[in-house]
């Protein structure tokens, strides 16, 4: 009988994890309930992307994409800069370019990238991004 060691796995993580295999995480969080961290979530992505179960992988990518909003994009951005994930990333870009957000958050937003000491990097991925968008348009 095989043993299945998981080091350094985050616990949120694999909570969340084992509710979507089970078919119990929210997909849709019950009005004033607390959303679990966009960390946790991202991190039940890349557990359910290494052991290869696509659909919980998928759903819970949903998730991140549907709550990825000003407050915590950089946050979101952070993890995937941490966890060499580099669409997330240039996701949390897109959205930081272009979802409607009021202009307090978005402020509030870049002002959290301005004070990050990677926020070259930030810069550097807002470039790929408009140059990308203007190969693929024109």
């Amino acid at each position: 009988r095989a043993v299945v060691r998981l080091r350094d796995v985050p616990a949120d993580g694999l909570k969340i994890l084992f509710s979507a295999a089970s078919g119990t995480y929210p997909l849709i969080e019950p009005e004033g309930s607390e959303k679990d961290s966009i960390e946790a979530v991202l991190d039940a992505v890349l557990l359910a992307d290494k052991f290869l179960m696509t659909e919980e992988s998928e759903g819970l990518t949903d998730c991140c994409y549907s709550d990825l909003s000003h407050e915590i994009l950089h946050r979101a951005w952070t993890w995937s800069r941490k966890n060499e994930c580099s669409d997330f990333k240039i996701c949390c870009v897109s959205n930081f370019l272009t979802k409607r957000s009021t202009k307090r958050a978005r402020v509030r937003a870049f002002e959290e990238f301005s004070n990050d000491q990677n926020f070259g990097e930030f810069l550097d991925d807002i470039r790929v991004y408009i140059v990308n968008d203007l190969e693929n348009n024109s």
